[in-house]
């Protein structure tokens, strides 16, 4: 009911940012688990080190391997987001720009307002048409409908505000 509210009330919004990547919820069980890891890969090197054996490297990769495997299960437990140490996922529009960045290992697109000759929007993506005759897409797919709902919104105050032709 509020959000219908809340498209009944129009304000014009003219910046939008929105951090794709999802956060954990916490979790106690996630913080033991961790720590059980952590410990056995910690007792496990300590066990082979006690030997008369010297320690193969096999075993050192594997255990530091098995620790940080302890330490992003605890890190998940906390709240935080492993996704986050390898890049970021976001949507940044303002009056200058429109910048998308889908995944973590996507490339970010950018198109200026200014370079914007008309902006189409068709199912799950923007087609931007560009001044020097070039189309580019902005792919809208993976994103909850909520989300696409309050980019359309904001791409059309903004088009509107600058004169841009948009469908």
């Amino acid at each position: 009911m509020e959000f219908v509210y809340q498209c009944v009330k129009h304000q014009p919004v003219m910046s939008y940012k929105r951090d794709l990547l999802l956060h954990q919820k916490k979790s106690r069980a996630a913080v033991i688990l961790g720590w059980v890891i952590m410990v056995l890969a910690v007792l496990w090197m300590l066990i082979e080190y006690m030997q008369d054996e010297p320690v193969q490297v096999f075993e050192w990769i594997f255990a530091v391997a098995f620790f940080f495997n302890g330490l992003v299960t605890l890190m998940g437990g906390k709240g935080y987001s492993a996704d986050r140490f390898f890049g970021k996922a976001f949507i940044r529009i303002d009056e200058k720009v429109i910048r998308v960045k889908s995944a973590i290992m996507a490339r970010e697109q950018r198109i200026r307002w200014d370079d914007i000759l008309y902006i189409r929007y068709r199912t799950n993506r923007y087609e931007i048409k560009l001044k020097d005759n070039t189309v580019k897409y902005l792919y809208l797919s993976k994103l909850h409908f909520f989300i696409v709902q309050e980019i359309k919104r904001v791409i059309d105050d903004l088009a509107r505000k600058k004169g841009i032709t948009s469908q």
